[in-house]
């Protein structure tokens, strides 16, 4: 049964969906940058049976282009950006990412998650747990056995920006010391070493 009337005065026109308050923990927006800054399928390959492949070879390797060798302390904006503008101002941000790197003995392969309302001050809203040399919580080994490891981390955090202005979220990479060799982000910088999908995803989700 329809509703036509409201104290006996009649109904018309129609409520769109954009009209409809939306419910708590509704995603409003979904926001991806993904490694390359290419489409999602440009690193699918069809050799499904063999172990050591990817798209390209030698060093036209998938991603490996993007590699970025390092011993900076100072963190450096990444090529993984989103820029969003919240529906709402009291809306809940979650921010995942997910990112390759090789760090040596001693060493911790950092990244920071900094948010940038247009017009103000970049804000660090995530980065691994640190010290007053730098952050050593993206697998610091101290260890003299272990010289150096390939590993995958994901990031995921939470944040509120409080605006209804453009907002820019960004990864910068850094490292936990100087001294020794340099460390690989986002690719191994190798000819024949494919890199892996890695992505930023920035959602907006309903108070």
């Amino acid at each position: 049964m329809s509703l036509t009337k409201i104290n006996n005065r009649s109904l018309s026109g129609q409520v769109t969906n954009s009209q409809l308050p939306a419910g708590v923990g509704t995603i409003l927006q979904h926001k991806v940058y993904h490694f390359h800054n290419s489409d999602p399928n440009n690193s699918h390959h069809t050799s499904v049976s063999t172990p050591g492949t990817g798209v390209g070879s030698g060093s036209g390797a998938w991603g490996r282009s993007d590699s970025i060798i390092t011993t900076s302390q100072t963190p450096i904006a990444s090529q993984f950006q989103v820029d969003i503008t919240p529906v709402a101002s009291n809306s809940l941000f979650k921010i995942d990412m997910d990112y390759y790197c090789h760090p040596f003995i001693q060493n911790s392969a950092n990244i920071r998650i900094v948010r940038t309302i247009v017009g103000g001050t970049p804000t660090v809203v995530w980065q691994p747990s640190t010290n007053t040399t730098s952050g050593f919580g993206m697998s610091y080994q101290d260890s003299a056995g272990a010289n150096d490891h390939h590993t995958y981390f994901h990031i995921q955090t939470y944040d509120k920006p409080n605006t209804t202005s453009s907002v820019n979220y960004r990864a910068y990479y850094y490292v936990y010391t100087s001294a020794g060799s340099s460390t690989h982000f986002f690719a191994y910088n190798g000819d024949n070493h494919w890199a892996s999908p890695q992505h930023l995803t920035v959602q907006e989700i309903a108070q």
